[in-house]
């Protein structure tokens, strides 16, 4: 029975680069009928589309978006979830009063991604002041989304991103899952995260959970590398190592390990 393994992208598999040794291990394990992927909460522009153009890696998969979305090599979409944006929410929809909250607390860019599209905000638009249309949207454009698949935000500090995060867990409870990863916050449909979107993927290649390897470091890697055979980073944060059964320093070990159980 083949395996999977799904890999965060950010600090995980790159590392300030990807070395030849790992590309090269990928190699050998897919050469086997065995399943290579990322997981991460980059959406589909800053994912599987920059992943494909520049070709740094060979893959099967992408699940993108937190968990939320998935695409094969070729880039056709697996799965989807989105989060009804439209809903009356304090007098507004629920997704101008996500995006208002994360541009008010973080003081920082915030986007809302679909399944291959994305708006852009900034805070100054909150203000009244004009921002680049090239890069950013008004604030007016939100009135025309009725779903989407995840929000993101960026703070200063991994402090301030923490604190962001149990705000927006009081003030949209069950519907949307705020994560941090490190000093930016994904923001997925409630009950939706990477490991939840692995579990998704598995299901529809007809992968039994527990060939699924999983390889992470930091805190929106943690529900996968508990729920999987998890292996963290040692440049990674002590949450992620203590979730997981294994200790690695890149993506190549982590393959090794595979093999070597599945030899």
């Amino acid at each position: 029975m083949r395996s999977v393994v799904a890999s965060d992208y950010d600090g995980t598999l790159n590392q300030g680069g990807i070395s030849a040794d790992t590309v090269e291990m990928i190699r050998k394990f897919q050469a086997e009928g065995n399943l290579f992927g990322i997981v991460t909460g980059r959406d589909y522009i800053g994912g599987f589309q920059m992943f494909q153009r520049e070709n740094l890696f060979p893959f099967d998969f992408i699940i993108s978006h937190n968990g939320a979305a998935a695409y094969d090599s070729e880039g056709n979409i697996l799965f989807s979830q989105s989060v009804n944006g439209n809903m009356a929410w304090r007098g507004s929809t629920l997704v101008q009063e996500l995006v208002k909250t994360c541009l008010e607390m973080t003081g920082d860019c915030c986007g809302v991604a679909f399944e291959k599209s994305k708006l852009n905000f900034h805070p100054d638009s909150l203000k009244g002041v004009e921002v680049d249309v090239s890069v950013y949207s008004p604030l007016s454009a939100l009135q025309n989304v009725k779903e989407f698949n995840m929000a993101n935000a960026r703070c200063e500090t991994e402090e301030q991103a923490a604190q962001v995060v149990g705000v927006l867990r009081v003030e949209f409870g069950d519907l949307l899952n705020p994560s941090q990863n490190g000093r930016h916050i994904d923001i997925s449909p409630g009950g939706v995260d990477k490991c939840t979107g692995i579990a998704r993927y598995a299901e529809i290649m007809n992968i039994p959970l527990s060939n699924v390897w999983t390889a992470g470091d930091n805190y929106n890697d943690i529900s996968m590398l508990k729920r999987y055979h998890g292996c963290a980073m040692t440049s990674g944060v002590k949450a992620a190592a203590q979730a997981a059964e294994h200790i690695c320093a890149s993506v190549g070990d982590v393959i090794k390990i595979v093999l070597e159980q599945n030899a």
